[in-house]
């Protein structure tokens, strides 16, 4: 069995700020980019605040804000596992491949013998 968990999930308090942002962004005036010496050939263009472009402009913005803050709180999904005591032996096998086991003193008079 499995089970969804954050695990930073005080980022996700971050959310709640994205309406507010939102909002703020949704009244923000454009700044100009081009300076008229007449305000008489903007009138028509004053009557849209925002053009359909720059309100997909805002969502994509928003949406690429929500995903940060779901990625800073680290979704991550935990498998339940049940824990067992179990016993065993340890067995260690060891080779001493040294230039000391070369040498003759278990040697007898009749066997010739290294370590």
């Amino acid at each position: 069995m499995s089970s969804f968990q954050f695990n930073h999930p005080y980022f996700l308090v971050l959310l709640a700020l994205l309406p507010i942002l939102a909002w703020w962004m949704a009244q923000k005036s454009p700044q100009a980019s081009l300076q008229f010496p007449s305000l008489r050939l903007l009138k028509k263009v004053q009557q849209s605040r925002r053009s359909p472009a720059g309100k997909q402009l805002i969502g994509l913005r928003l949406c690429g804000l929500f995903c940060l803050i779901i990625g800073l709180a680290r979704p991550q999904m935990v498998s339940h596992t049940a824990n067992t005591n179990v016993e065993g032996i340890d067995i260690v096998v060891s080779l001493d491949l040294s230039g000391s086991m070369c040498a003759l003193d278990l040697s007898t008079e009749d066997a010739i013998v290294t370590r």
